[in-house]
């Protein structure tokens, strides 16, 4: 089975980090490696550094800068990216992690649960709609009828490594809609995803709520997000990215906001040179997609497999 390179990246409150430290510690797969990048404030008071390599990075690092720093250093063949918060369990990362070791898949989607509502769904990953814009997939439903996605969530999320830097890794450009830029990337070079239904973690979706975002930031990462994947979103998609863009610029300037948000996106789509180069790094790992790797297998197929290797081994016997 495939390395696994189990990647933390810190931001965040120390007491959601070292939950998630613990928890990861206390459950540990074989063959894999804990990483933590952090902008150069944890200085290690339980003294975990033979367990854990801990990265030091800039104190204005950005999540998508904590990100590639880790997958900079990644020793392994597949990424699992963990959210500060998020709680684990024994095995949990077994499925995913054979699944990336014997297919092509790009990326495992797990199941994010409710901690206080094991339940339920925080998402089953997440996806572009129409207007291109970022949709937390699955969210309150039952985990017995999750939706399929485009690719992870940045709460978690396992990566085939080797596609994720052909795609340029995890763009800052975005913001915190890295994850599914990385999700639409992967798809539009031709890497698939498949959702791991018995990969569970917890997470405490009060924490989403906490976070703060600039209104005009906002609107600049997802103008962006939009052009980097406008091509695969054909006309239809356009239209829609339009006609979502005017509604809630009325919206805006009936508030008083509307005038600095709709100057941000205008600059963003302006920024035709970056989406171009985004598109060519995408094509060229297009070509290296499934070259040298196995023939992707549905979880049936899988089975049948499996099953068919056994009866083999019987009659030989």
């Amino acid at each position: 089975m495939s390395r696994l390179s189990i990647l933390i990246p810190w931001c965040e409150s120390t007491a959601a980090f070292e939950s998630t430290l613990v928890s990861i510690l206390a459950n540990r797969p074989d063959n894999s490696e804990v990483i933590v990048v952090h902008r150069g404030t944890y200085d290690d008071p339980y003294e975990l550094r033979r367990e854990v390599l801990f990265v030091e990075h800039d104190p204005d690092a950005t999540v998508s800068d904590l990100l590639n720093r880790g997958l900079d250093v990644a020793g392994g063949e597949v990424l699992h990216v963990v959210a500060c918060g998020v709680s684990v369990a024994d095995g949990w990362s077994d499925g995913a992690r054979e699944r990336l070791s014997r297919t092509t898949l790009g990326s495992v989607t797990p199941l994010v649960v409710n901690a206080a509502r094991p339940q339920r769904l925080v998402n089953s990953g997440v996806a572009l709609n129409g207007a291109g814009v970022r949709l937390a997939v699955g969210q309150g439903r039952a985990c017995d009828r999750p939706s399929v996605s485009w690719g992870p969530s940045r709460l978690a999320g396992f990566y085939r490594i080797s596609a994720v830097r052909d795609i340029g890794g995890f763009a800052d450009a975005v913001g915190d809609l890295w994850d599914v830029d990385v999700a639409a990337s992967l798809r539009d070079a031709g890497y698939e995803t498949e959702l791991a239904l018995h990969c569970r973690l917890a997470y405490d979706p009060a924490q989403l709520d906490d976070a703060v975002v600039d209104p005009t930031e906002a609107a600049t990462w997802a103008e962006r997000l939009f052009w980097r994947h406008a091509p695969s979103l054909g006309w239809g998609g356009l239209l829609r990215h339009g006609l979502q863009v005017a509604a809630g610029s009325v919206v805006s300037l009936c508030t008083g906001g509307g005038v600095s948000t709709l100057r941000a996106r205008l600059s963003a789509a302006l920024d035709r040179a970056a989406y171009r180069d985004h598109r060519e790094q995408v094509s060229l790992a297009s070509e290296r997609c499934g070259l040298d790797s196995p023939p992707i297998l549905s979880i049936e197929q899988e089975r049948r497999r499996r099953s068919g290797g056994s009866m083999s081994q019987r009659r030989a016997a």
